[in-house]
């Protein structure tokens, strides 16, 4: 399968480009959705093994959904913007690219987990400060929505802090019982 794919894409591999790993991930794409993947994508972002995998099927799905080619699906202004940026906003930090070109790709391909794990994230703001734990907990979603309910995690570091989350926790009730909304 892997000889079957573009001379471009095996000259990836052969720069260390792409991961070997991987590759054949692409073998569902037309011939000249490889070439654009080579030439376009591959020089400007450094796939893990594992994100190769993942982006492929993404990028197919998408084409399919929305019945384009990979250069047609790239000119989106998202991708134009990380793939092809001015001068002033250009990153050097190839790594840092790939992330956020996996994560935009990620929202384009699953909009309604991407929107509710926002919408969580604003509504469970407020229950830390920058990150930090406040009031002796935190809450997270669980992996992917994939599970009804919410995460909820505590450091309680004397048998008083129990009686402080306890607090914390009927202080809060409104705003956690509202994430069980987003969640359900």
């Amino acid at each position: 399968e892997v000889i079957t794919l573009e001379p471009a894409l095996l000259e990836r591999v052969a720069e260390n480009k792409l991961p070997y790993r991987g590759i054949r991930a692409l073998s569902r794409f037309s011939r000249k959705d490889q070439n654009y993947f080579a030439g376009e994508i591959a020089e400007k972002i450094s796939l893990t093994s594992n994100q190769l995998l993942k982006i492929s099927d993404w990028l197919f799905d998408l084409m399919k959904r929305e019945s384009v080619d990979l250069k047609t699906l790239m000119h989106k202004p998202v991708f134009q913007a990380l793939l092809n940026p001015s001068e002033d906003k250009v990153n050097k930090d190839l790594r840092q690219t790939t992330e956020v070109f996996f994560e935009v790709l990620r929202c384009l391909r699953f909009p309604q987990q991407a929107a509710a794990e926002k919408k969580f994230k604003e509504t469970a703001a407020p229950l830390a400060v920058s990150g930090q734990v406040k009031n002796g907990f935190w809450v997270e979603a669980p992996r992917q929505f994939e599970e009804p309910g919410i995460l909820l995690h505590a450091r309680l570091k004397d048998p008083k802090a129990l009686e402080r989350l306890q607090q914390a926790l009927e202080k809060n009730r409104d705003l956690v019982n509202s994430l069980f909304d987003i969640v359900l």
